[in-house]
């Protein structure tokens, strides 16, 4: 019988739900104005959150372009390429003018006194032309692979910050799943709040004549506290006679022992006599007793002489002994 009543929650509390409804959302609860208002806020605690971010980034774009020119002029200004120290090698200059002229016999250099087809100046602005192509090759270079370092660090901030959005997305779908299993929750306090209303109705009529019943008990309670009180009195009475009792008794007891203890000494002194006595007549008794033993030891004595002697006389007259 105890296995099968029910709890007093959940009779009061019944629920009309299930752990699936949790778990799988079987339907839908109409949103609440509190539930819109925290997902406006949230929406635009993202929004700041996203704008920030992407402030944040391009002023780090900016920072890291300023510092990587600077790296770059500064790089070029004291280290030139390898490529421009080469071309200002006077060995070099002669061979690559002429192999630039296109297709030039060589063999006729004996025919024009050894001159190329090129003159000073020319080579001198195809020099330059290409010392200044070469250097913005090199730059141009060094900027791609500034960029492909910064291209490689924004695709990992970017993979960071999609992760970080992919958690802020599950960790707000978790919070939209709570609520929408507290709204489910709320909903049903709600329709159950009837019968909640009529339990605490219930409760507050039980409350009420309990009160009566507690008001009762306490008038019950007052008038025990007064006859406790007149008992009271009367023990106090009780226990004064019976503390002149225990004098009048202890005086009684007193005088008893006096008494007693006289009466015993008076005795006790008799009997030491009376035993002073015995023992005197012990003694005198004893001294009797020994002097009756000499005596006795002397008429042994003698006796035993004479009969010591009366068997040598018959012992000379050949007369046997009786």
């Amino acid at each position: 019988m105890q296995d099968n009543k029910k709890h007093w929650v959940e009779e009061l509390f019944s629920p009309h739900f299930t752990a699936d409804d949790f778990l799988y959302q079987t339907f839908e609860p109409d949103q609440l104005a509190s539930e819109k208002l925290a997902e406006k806020r949230a929406k635009t605690v993202e929004a700041i959150y996203h704008s920030v971010l992407q402030k944040t980034h391009e002023e780090e774009k900016v920072k890291r372009k300023a510092f990587l020119s600077d790296i770059i002029v500064r790089d070029y200004e004291l280290s030139p390429p390898e490529e421009m120290r080469v071309l200002h090698d006077p060995a070099t200059e002669q061979y690559g003018a002429c192999r630039s002229c296109g297709k030039v016999n060589l063999s006729s250099s004996a025919n024009n006194d050894n001159r190329c087809i090129w003159d000073g100046n020319d080579l001198n602005i195809l020099r330059h032309e290409i010392n200044r192509s070469q250097a913005e090759n090199a730059r141009l270079k060094i900027h791609l692979d500034a960029g492909n370092h910064e291209a490689s660090e924004l695709k990992e901030k970017n993979s960071k910050t999609v992760q970080e959005l992919e958690d802020v997305k599950a960790s707000l779908s978790v919070s939209k799943r709570e609520d929408k299993c507290k709204n489910v929750l709320i909903t049903q306090l709600q329709r159950n709040l009837p019968k909640k209303d009529a339990a605490i109705q219930g409760l507050r009529k039980d409350l009420h004549g309990k009160c009566v019943e507690a008001n009762g008990l306490h008038k019950h309670l007052a008038e025990a506290k007064e006859e406790i009180q007149g008992l009271q009195l009367k023990n106090k009475d009780l226990e004064r006679e019976l503390t002149n009792l225990k004098r009048r008794q202890e005086l009684t007891i007193a005088t008893l022992e006096e008494k007693l203890k006289l009466k015993y000494h008076l005795e006790i002194c008799k009997l030491h006599r009376e035993i002073q006595t015995a023992k005197d007549e012990t003694t005198s008794e004893k001294l009797q007793h020994a002097r009756d033993l000499n005596a006795l030891d002397l008429l042994r004595k003698h006796f035993s002489a004479l009969s010591t002697n009366d068997n040598l006389h018959f012992a000379q007259l050949d007369v046997p002994p009786r």
